[in-house]
């Protein structure tokens, strides 16, 4: 048998891991900053989809209505150099306003994994506050992370911590934003 020592072991760990993470993940395939991992991707329920890179605040403003429901999607997905989705948060939420205050609003927060290795590890953080005031604000936070078969057990890395908060108005208008 031979015996090969536990400091070789846990290098050749690290030099496939390295080996593995050497493409690094962005907003942007063909931007080598590792620090954009994930897309921001927001719907107001209107239709129109707008991706913005990490960080970005979404241009344009929204009409307020008199009164109303509608459904407002937010979300935020990670991506690899060559623009493969890796993890997916969503904060979806059905709400209703009178134009002074948010009536009514129920969320949801699916989280998806489609990239090899990558798995959910739940919700750190989910608050909701507002509803019958002037603004309703969700917050929600995951945990996503990757892991491989080594001939030890399993080794996990690559911890991403992604984070949306929408903030619906009761006059109708809506915003939000999302972050690693």
């Amino acid at each position: 048998m031979i015996r090969i020592p536990r400091i070789a072991l846990v290098l050749a760990v690290a030099m496939i891991m390295t080996s593995l993470t050497a493409v690094p993940a962005s907003a942007d395939p063909g931007t080598a900053d590792p620090g954009k991992l994930a897309r921001v991707i927001t719907d107001t329920g209107s239709g129109g989809v707008k991706a913005h890179p990490k960080g970005a605040a979404p241009s344009g403003g929204f009409t307020a209505m008199a009164s109303g429901c509608t459904t407002t999607y937010h979300n935020i997905t990670g991506v690899n150099g060559s623009g493969q989705w890796l993890w997916r948060l969503e904060q979806n939420t059905y709400w209703c306003w009178d134009g002074t205050y948010v009536t009514y609003a129920s969320r949801t927060t699916p989280a998806y994994t489609y990239g090899l290795g990558w798995r959910f590890g739940g919700l750190n953080s989910s608050t909701e506050t507002g509803v019958g005031t002037g603004e309703f604000r969700g917050y929600v936070q995951a945990q996503f992370y990757r892991c491989m078969i080594t001939p030890f057990g399993e080794l996990c890395y690559d911890h991403v911590y992604p984070w949306i908060q929408s903030i619906l108005r009761g006059n109708g208008t809506s915003g939000g934003s999302a972050g690693t």
